[in-house]
């Protein structure tokens, strides 16, 4: 399939499939053409033409998910078939799938070009909590309200590894940056740290794309069987980090793989080393619901029920700014992606943008009566994205506050959204 050169240049020059078109003269090559249609010439000479353009994935309550082009503001794809609630939306790292998780227990891989469903994974017992891929695409990691997580392989769609430990939901998980290890986090006041299993890592081996998928598919019955030989489910866990005395809302790896944060509902964020507490972040009145790192891994950035957020120095765990100013609570926040700015969304309506260095509210993006479900920075930090419960998401000018393009299709609150990368 011409989809394997697309692949290819996003190997060698890191931009995204969804910005890429590939040329043959004034012939656009689609990846879902076969090579077999170019011809049989031993040279082929192609144009490869980046565009700026970006897309968002939105997820619904009203059982879809829809696929977006940023500046045209039209819906490319509608992602139907769920049978229930959509928890979560999201590109793959090289931008050429969406993966889905409902409330009905279903994860699905769509290709963002056609907008098909390219891979079901099996209906789970229980409704899933979100679900995420590896850096490199290969593999999907889904987390259940039942308290496990499950590792899959995205050619064959085969689960090799199911983690089992945590005593409640499973509300964050995510993988490393290089694959090897999975961190969850739990309603049961814990987070986990899991071995990826070998198999898992490998890269199958084959020249066609069957030969792969089929050694994929042996791979995952492989270890499917080695584990029923074992009496300990968390035989894979390599760590638990105990400390916080409510539930974990948030985990995350720090981006230099350093450090481990979590954030809970007791109103603190610790910072973790080698499965020890370094750091524990206290100051907010209420629970905090979610904890990141900025890119340079040297800030953190929490964001609370207390109606605040706050910036905090690693290092040290001081606190050096509150930004005040929301009405409701504050559901998020993140960093820009060169750690100037700040954005955060509440249920009073709004989204503000906060300067790093200072503290102060640079803009404030307001749609009244409205809770504000999500509120990122897009890659480029060009657009601001908000998501509503009326079912819209909007996109915005972070330098004007200027709404550039509202989202409206959804029947029912969009309560997760992301760009394209």
């Amino acid at each position: 399939m011409v989809e394997a050169i697309y692949r290819a240049v996003t190997k060698a020059t890191g931009i995204p499939g969804t910005r890429q078109q590939l040329l043959r003269g004034h012939d656009l090559l689609w990846p879902t053409m076969k090579l077999s249609q170019l011809g049989e010439e031993e040279e082929l000479f192609l144009s490869l033409v980046v565009h700026r353009a970006s897309f968002v994935a939105t997820a619904s309550d009203d059982g879809t998910a829809r696929i977006w082009h940023t500046h045209r503001g039209t819906c490319v794809h509608t992602l139907e078939g769920h049978g229930d609630v959509v928890r979560s939306a999201v590109f793959s790292p090289d931008g050429y799938f969406v993966l889905t998780a409902t409330s009905a227990g279903n994860a699905k891989i769509w290709n963002v070009l056609t907008g098909q469903c390219v891979r079901a994974l099996p209906v789970q017992t229980y409704a899933l909590s979100l679900a995420v891929f590896s850096a490199d695409s290969s593999l999907v990691l889904t987390a259940a309200i039942d308290g496990t997580a499950k590792i899959w392989r995205v050619p064959c769609g085969g689960c090799f590894q199911t983690l089992r430990g945590h005593q409640g939901t499973v509300t964050s998980a995510e993988f490393s940056k290089d694959g090897t290890q999975v961190l969850t986090g739990s309603w049961d006041k814990t987070a986990k740290i899991w071995l990826v299993a070998p198999t898992g890592r490998s890269e199958p081996k084959g020249g066609e794309v069957a030969k792969r998928d089929l050694n994929s598919c042996f791979g995952c019955v492989r270890f499917l069987l080695t584990s029923c030989c074992q009496t300990r489910h968390d035989r894979l866990c390599l760590c638990t980090l105990r400390g916080h005395s409510h539930a974990v809302l948030s985990a995350a790896y720090a981006p230099d793989g350093e450090a481990v944060l979590t954030a809970s509902v007791d109103g603190t964020a610790r910072i973790w080393r080698g499965g020890e507490t370094i750091q524990i972040l206290e100051g907010h009145g209420l629970g905090v619901f979610s904890a990141v790192f900025s890119v340079d891994s040297r800030l953190i950035l929490t964001a609370s029920w207390d109606r605040t957020a706050k910036i905090w120095d690693v290092a040290s765990g001081v606190c050096l700014r509150t930004l005040t100013g929301h009405g409701l609570p504050v559901r998020s926040a993140v960093f820009s992606a060169d750690d100037a700015a700040v954005l955060t969304a509440s249920d009073d309506g709004s989204a503000k943008i906060w300067s790093v260095k200072t503290g102060t509210c640079l803009r404030t993006l307001v749609r009244p009566g409205h809770f504000v479900r999500v509120a990122l920075f897009s890659p480029d930090a060009t657009l601001v994205l908000t998501s509503f419960e009326d079912g819209t998401a909007q996109l915005w000018d972070p330098c004007t506050g200027d709404c550039l393009q509202t989202l409206s299709g959804h029947d029912q609150s969009v309560k997760f959204a992301r760009f394209s990368p």
